[in-house]
């Protein structure tokens, strides 16, 4: 049976993001603005990540809304690490490991548009921090975005190692 591609946002939680964001948001979302609490209550609801303009329709059903409140929201959710810009679709999950707010990896199903947020692996970030010191560069944010097949969307049995 084919995966289908997820599209209700008011249904599984999450984000599509692997994990949850209840021991992370209780704490920080309580200091939000309205608008801002209303658009993370939004992405973290949505099983597939959210454009502005997908935001903004939601958001549009119950009272008028400004692209430039959105954009303003989203801007101080990103700064405060409750949410992820998935760069290459241009969309926002909510963020489900703030312990490695500064360094993100993310698996896009690229059929359901389903996104496991995972852990970065220290050989990883620990060659980005070398290579940028060397460089003098100052890395702000690391990310990486993996596209590719979800195993429900593939059909194709868990891999092992060594198997």
């Amino acid at each position: 049976m084919k995966h289908e591609k997820h599209t209700d946002t008011a249904s599984a939680p999450s984000g599509g993001c692997r994990g949850s964001s209840s021991h992370f948001t209780s704490h920080h979302v309580s200091n939000l603005s309205g608008a801002r609490q209303q658009i993370f209550g939004i992405i973290s609801q949505s099983a597939v990540p959210m454009s502005a303009y997908d935001i903004l329709a939601v958001m549009s059903k119950s009272k008028t809304t400004a692209p430039p409140t959105v954009y303003r929201a989203l801007a101080n959710l990103l700064e405060q690490g409750l949410v992820h810009r998935i760069e290459t679709l241009n969309a926002y999950v909510a963020c489900h490991h703030p312990h490695h707010v500064a360094a993100s990896c993310f698996m896009i199903c690229q059929t359901c548009s389903k996104i496991e947020e995972t852990e970065m692996a220290q050989p990883i970030t620990q060659w980005v921090h070398d290579e940028s010191r060397m460089h003098a560069f100052r890395p702000q944010r690391l990310t990486f975005e993996i596209s590719g097949v979800c195993a429900g969307c593939a059909e194709v049995p868990e891999l092992h190692p060594g198997s």
